[in-house]
C-alpha cells in the first residue's frame, strides 16, 4: 500500500508540476500580447534609424531595389531582442524540480554546461531550457529567438 501511495504522490507531483508550467505559459502568452506594442515600437525605431543610416527619411517613398547594398545592409543587422520586463515573466523554476520540462536537455544550448541541482532554469515557450542568466543575456542582448529552434519568444 505504501508503494501505491508513493506512486499516487509521485503522480500528484507530476500533474502539480505540468499545472504549474501551463499557468506560467498562459502568463507568459499574456505578457506576449502586451509586449507586441512595445515590439512594434522598437522595430518601427530600429527601421527608423537604418533609414537614417541609409539617408532615407520615414516620409519617403522607397524601393528595397533602389538602395545600395551599404543601406540593404544596414537594414539586415537591426538586432531585435526582448525587453527585460517580459523576460521576467518567463517560467523559472530549479534544474531538480524541472523534470518533464527540460525534457532530455542535460545540458545549457547556450554556455554548454551540464544543468547542477539548485540552478535556476528558464523555459521558453518553444519549451527549449536554458540557465536563467544564459537566457535573460541571450534574449536581451542577442536575439528574440530561441537560440536553438530559433522560434520567436514574443
Amino acid at each position: 500500500e505504501s508503494s501505491l501511495q508513493q506512486a499516487l504522490d509521485e503522480s500528484l507531483l507530476q500533474q502539480l508540476q505540468l499545472e504549474e508550467i501551463w499557468e506560467m505559459r498562459e502568463l507568459a502568452a499574456e505578457a506576449r500580447r502586451r509586449a507586441q506594442a512595445e515590439e512594434e515600437l522598437q522595430m518601427a525605431m530600429a527601421i527608423s534609424l537604418s533609414m537614417a543610416g541609409a539617408g532615407l527619411r520615414p516620409e519617403d517613398e522607397f524601393e528595397t531595389e533602389d538602395m545600395s547594398y551599404e543601406a540593404l545592409a544596414n537594414l539586415e543587422n537591426v538586432k531585435l531582442t526582448v525587453p527585460m520586463h517580459f523576460l521576467e515573466t518567463l517560467p523559472v523554476m530549479l534544474s531538480q524540480d524541472a523534470g518533464d520540462a527540460v525534457k532530455d536537455e542535460v545540458i545549457c544550448a547556450i554556455c554548454t554546461c551540464e544543468y547542477e541541482d539548485d540552478e535556476e532554469l528558464v523555459v521558453l515557450p518553444c519549451t527549449h531550457s536554458y540557465h536563467k542568466d544564459c537566457a535573460f543575456e541571450w534574449l536581451s542582448e542577442h536575439s528574440r529567438n530561441c537560440p536553438v529552434c530559433k522560434q520567436s519568444v514574443l
